[in-house]
């Protein structure tokens, strides 16, 4: 019954009994495709390996690169750090989860999140708050699970993929 009242819940499920998710569950065997270091893996911890290394090799850090989108002065870190947030906000922002979005590291579904906005709204208000006062972010909040999407090509070479990082909500 929950099938009728939400059809992306069906499409989601269809996708996953149809193999016909974009995310692929399993890798049975990877290779590279770089004429330098042709190399292959099957077992599960070589392949996440392979993967691991490939991704970190194309990765450039945001701190390498100039941004016209960094802020220039330390009173514009200031006045972006200085946000009021209220318990309505938060509340409002849970609220509007979209609840077909993955979960990160911590786990939580979005969609208890969403459901739970009026319990949960004058905690994370709390902790929002005092992280934004003495300018930290708990380190956990910088957790990410990152997966591999397929892009084209054939799917045995590590670099027809690209990561996509899921950050708890």
């Amino acid at each position: 019954s929950t099938l009728k009242i939400n059809p992306k819940r069906f499409r989601s499920i269809f996708k996953i009994k149809s193999s016909s998710g974009s995310v692929p569950n399993s890798v049975s065997r990877i290779c590279t495709n770089n004429p330098e270091s042709r190399s292959q893996a099957s077992a599960p911890h070589n392949i996440a390996s392979m993967f691991n290394e490939y991704f970190h090799s194309v990765y450039t850090s945001v701190l390498e690169q100039p941004s016209s989108t960094q802020p220039s002065s330390s009173s514009s870190i200031s006045s972006i750090l200085s946000i009021d947030l209220t318990q309505e906000e938060v509340c409002h922002a849970l609220q509007n989860l979209n609840p077909s979005k993955a979960h990160g590291p911590d786990g939580i579904p979005s969609h208890i999140l969403k459901e739970c906005a009026h319990q949960l709204a004058p905690s994370l208000h709390y902790l929002f708050s005092k992280s934004l006062k003495i300018y930290q972010v708990p380190a956990e909040w910088k957790l990410t699970n990152i997966i591999r999407i397929h892009k084209k090509g054939n799917k045995d070479y590590v670099e027809n993929y690209h990561p996509i990082s899921l950050l708890s909500i």
